[in-house]
């Protein structure tokens, strides 16, 4: 708790006056979705949650520090724009990878941090090289909708 009151202070007192270069924030972004990814399956696992619904907990978790960001710095979330990089989909595969690991009892220390390692992987290169997941052929716009 006192590393985040420190964090949000320095946020606050910095806002405005401080523009931050955008890729160190989208990599360490990455970092935290592959970590609660991984902490929100476990913790809803030690709660009693069966191991489908613990791997959606844990991908909403890692989702959810993301949009909250993006919702104050009143963008967009990343989750809601068109094109955007592979992110719930790895969250979800770290969730599910992590549920496994726990349901067959390897969810070791070093294989949980390994999960939390590629899911970061995944969106850092989804960032890098342009990754995304299908999409349908003949999409429209919401504008051309309306």
């Amino acid at each position: 708790m006192p590393v985040a009151l420190a964090g949000g202070l320095v946020v606050f007192a910095a806002s405005g006056r401080v523009r931050l270069p955008r890729r160190p924030m989208l990599v360490f972004d990455a970092i935290g979705l592959g970590l609660f990814c991984v902490k929100g399956t476990t913790k809803a696992l030690e709660f009693g949650l069966n191991p489908y619904a613990a791997a959606s907990v844990g991908m909403l978790t890692g989702v959810g520090g993301g949009v909250v960001r993006d919702v104050l710095s009143q963008e967009i979330p990343s989750v809601f724009r068109h094109g955007s990089r592979l992110y719930v989909i790895p969250a979800l595969a770290g969730g599910g990878l992590t549920a496994a690991l726990w349901v067959s009892g390897n969810a070791h220390l070093w294989a949980l941090l390994a999960v939390a390692l590629a899911v970061s992987f995944v969106r850092i290169g989804s960032l890098r090289f342009g990754w995304n997941a299908a999409a349908p052929r003949h999409t429209r716009s919401p504008r051309e909708i309306a």
